[in-house]
């Protein structure tokens, strides 16, 4: 075995309790032998790194604050090994086949540059559901609808393979030649994002960048996702400020005016659904706090940018820590 069959297993924990070790056992089980798992942790609380500290094939990040799912991820990017890159959720489970399936499309296609499988919804006590959390990314008109067949139930509409606009990255798998081509300032995710839609902006560089996405209908895999979440304060507040204001900043980053003249429809309905939405959650203060996000981002949105022209040509509209050591075992290189 090399370094060129090695997934490398980047998963951010924050807090997640008994779904750590779960979802470490269903790597366990995978019929692809050769992967290493890396968890970074975002300052944790509730004490799920000490259920995984022994693992096998694990190396564990630990962080002394939360630095957001995008910092995290880049931190397991920077020391992974392997010639793929998988960004993985800890509330998801994989069927045994996943991994395998993955890879093998993009081994068969030179220009894949990432994959994606069918990802289905798991309620919190872990009983597989029928419906889809997504199959794969679309890029919506409304340039939020990204979770392609969310909510549907899964009667075989998306059971044959094809290229996708991209991939969530509650399960996503990243060839290292993407990563490398399409990061900017050695982030591959944007950090500025902090969480949330971090993926969407990677699906937008990358198909920019002449790479596309594989959906893979056999690889499927299970995901709690955000199935009985509560939305109450401050969550609830901190999660509209975030993706209000990141959706906004991936599109400021990313969009052709060309594209937006064709959109504006689309766009316009759902920004006033949107604002509705916020005049009947009391979410003014979380909205008013994304203006001023975006406001106060203008510069780094204009270096972005200006990165992104200097490296692919101009837009064009597109379909803290504390140790870094190893825990559990010997890593493979």
């Amino acid at each position: 075995m090399t370094t060129s069959d090695l997934i490398s297993i980047v998963i951010v924990n924050y807090n997640a309790g008994a779904w750590l070790p779960r979802c470490l056992d269903y790597i366990a089980q995978q019929t692809y032998p050769y992967w290493e798992v890396i968890i970074v942790d975002n300052a944790s609380q509730d004490g799920s790194l000490a259920l995984v500290e022994n693992r096998d094939r694990v190396t564990i990040i630990r962080n002394r604050e939360n630095r957001g799912f995008a910092a995290a991820q880049n931190q397991g990017i920077a020391i992974a090994c392997g010639r793929y890159i998988m960004a993985l959720n800890y509330d998801l489970i994989m069927v045994p086949d996943f991994l395998e399936e993955l890879v093998r499309a993009l081994d068969a296609d030179a220009a894949a540059g990432w994959a994606t499988g069918k990802l289905l919804n798991m309620a919190l006590d872990g009983e597989k559901l029928n419906t889809i959390y997504a199959a794969g990314h679309v890029l919506a008109p409304d340039r939020f609808s990204f979770l392609r067949g969310n909510g549907e139930s899964d009667r075989g509409q998306y059971d044959h393979p094809e290229v996708v606009f991209g991939a969530p990255g509650a399960a996503a798998m990243y060839k290292r030649e993407m990563i490398d081509d399409v990061s900017l300032d050695g982030q591959f995710f944007d950090e500025h994002l902090f969480m949330w839609y971090e993926d969407v902006d990677v699906d937008w560089r990358a198909t920019r960048a002449g790479w596309h996405c594989c959906y893979i209908p056999s690889a499927v895999a299970y995901h709690v996702g955000h199935i009985g979440e509560e939305y109450r304060e401050p969550y609830k507040s901190w999660r509209a400020t975030y993706g209000i204001r990141n959706r906004w900043l991936v599109m400021a980053a990313n969009e052709s005016f060309s594209s937006l003249q064709r959109n504006w429809r689309a766009l316009f309905h759902y920004e006033l659904s949107s604002l509705l939405f916020v005049f009947r959650s009391r979410l003014v203060r979380a909205y008013l706090q994304a203006v001023w996000g975006v406001m106060t981002s203008l510069c780094y949105l204009r270096s972005k940018r200006k990165a992104q022209t200097t490296a692919k040509g101009p837009l064009v509209s597109t379909p803290g820590v504390e140790c870094v050591g190893r825990e559990g075992g010997d890593r493979f290189c």
